[in-house]
């Protein structure tokens, strides 16, 4: 069957992302696969023979790391000058012969939201397709062993990145001072996540893999991501109510006001100057005045009826403010970034727009203008592309986290500046969290841990 991942239930497509590994335009002639080449070449009378190759060689892979199937492109460009010669005529030919003969499951992605670049309206956010492999699939590898080195090269590639700061094109890594120790760190934590009990919904997942993504060189960004997206896909809500590991319920535990936070640490580092010392130990770097816009409260309690939860859409402004003036070049850069985000908020359902029951157009240079200015003390980090170092900073203190939690036994999921982990162990997630911003940054001043 072909679906589309738009008209299904969130849940669901949950469910198919954690059920899925990523997948590579590559094959293996290995010859613990050639019997199942064979059989599937036999199948198609010998058409599609690099495609078959390569649809073997990714399934072997899902079946290893425990997994219903695989992502895949539907789209032509990532099998334009395939090494070893994987086109997408041949690929799109072969997937349509295996749905057609009860093989697979096809579920078609779509973009999520949109942007604007340069005049061109461009993907921002993407929902990836995925195959699943059915029974007739699955009876293939009956007895096929798995060889556990086999995808070795790719995957070291893999769990470390360096991209151009302008293209976001990866750059070769060969070469690259430090690239092998991260290399070893991030096998480490993926291989003890592979041997985690975690389910949604009651389903096992596929393993979860990390990778460690810089920007232009190893001492900007360092990010941690989910491999092929994972956990870090899940709606807060579902995270919460579904995610299980080692059968417990989980709980989130996130830095507040993350980055300008480490700008006020490091200020109080520097110069011994605390913000709290003039503005009160209440300050908080969300609390700009945005009294110029201004809230439908009918609205706004029609929300919170609808989700069970409190509801401030001018804090969630303001939040989101901060996060792309601080990560952005210019001011116009953030003023153009804000428009565009309230513009897709605005056209999801009602339970997941973040700025609900604000009517008006929101005037995003004022508001930009208005959370620096609260935050005069540290104005020189907005609109001057700070984010990217401070990027490198907040993903040290969760690499300290994750190997403080490993060293305890615990399984830790992490995503930007928040970590998951199953409930028994919040206290130590939480004491965690706390060392590592010390470990980093030298002091906890202005540490903020909360509950999500």
């Amino acid at each position: 069957m072909i679906y589309n991942l738009e008209a299904m239930e969130e849940m669901d497509v949950c469910k198919l992302s954690m059920s899925c590994v990523n997948s590579y335009v590559f094959y293996h002639e290995s010859r613990y696969y050639q019997g199942v080449v064979q059989e599937m070449l036999k199948l198609t009378g010998g058409k599609w023979e690099k495609a078959v190759k390569w649809w073997v060689s990714n399934s072997a892979r899902a079946v290893e790391h425990k997994a219903k199937g695989f992502i895949v492109s539907l789209r032509q460009d990532p099998y334009t000058n395939s090494k070893q010669g994987i086109g997408f005529r041949g690929v799109k030919g072969l997937l349509e012969f295996l749905e057609e003969k009860a093989f697979i499951h096809i579920y078609k992605g779509y973009v999520a939201e949109w942007k604007e670049d340069g005049g061109k309206r461009v993907p921002e956010k993407t929902v990836p397709s995925y195959l699943i492999l059915r029974e007739r699939s699955l009876r293939l590898w009956g007895g096929v062993k798995h060889p556990k080195n086999l995808w070795k090269e790719l995957d070291e590639q893999e769990v470390v990145q360096v991209r151009d700061r302008k293209t976001k094109e990866e750059l070769p890594t060969r070469g690259r001072k430090g690239v092998k120790e991260e290399r070893v760190r991030m096998q480490s934590i993926n291989e003890l996540l592979s041997k985690s009990e975690i389910t949604l919904d009651g389903e096992p997942i596929a393993d979860v893999m990390y990778k460690r993504v810089f920007s232009g060189d190893m001492t900007f960004g360092g990010r941690l991501y989910a491999i092929g997206g994972g956990v870090q896909t899940l709606p807060q809500d579902i995270r919460r109510s579904a995610l299980r590991i080692d059968g417990e319920p989980v709980v989130e535990l996130d830095y507040s006001a993350i980055h300008p936070n480490i700008c006020y640490q490091m200020m109080y580092n520097k110069e011994g100057f605390s913000v709290y010392e003039v503005m009160g130990d209440d300050f908080s770097p969300y609390a700009a005045d945005l009294s110029f816009i201004s809230v439908d409260q009918s609205l706004r309690e029609e929300r919170e009826k609808l989700t069970g939860e409190n509801h401030d859409p001018i804090r969630n402004l303001a939040k989101l403010a901060i996060l792309i003036s601080m990560n952005s070049e210019s001011k116009e850069s953030a003023v153009a970034g804000l428009s565009n985000k309230i513009r897709n908020d605005r056209k999801k359902p009602i339970e997941d727009q973040l700025f609900y029951a604000i009517n008006e157009s929101i005037p995003c240079r004022k508001v930009c203008e208005a959370v620096q200015e609260h935050n005069d003390f540290i104005r020189e980090h907005f609109f001057s592309d700070a984010g990217i170092v401070l990027q490198k900073i907040d993903s040290d203190i969760m690499l300290d986290i994750v190997g403080s939690m490993i060293q305890k036994g615990h399984t830790v999921l992490c995503y930007h500046d928040s970590a998951i982990v199953k409930e028994s162990a919040g206290q130590d997630l939480h004491d965690a969290m706390w060392n590592a911003w010390k470990n980093v940054l030298g002091d906890t001043k202005f540490c903020k841990v909360e509950r999500k």
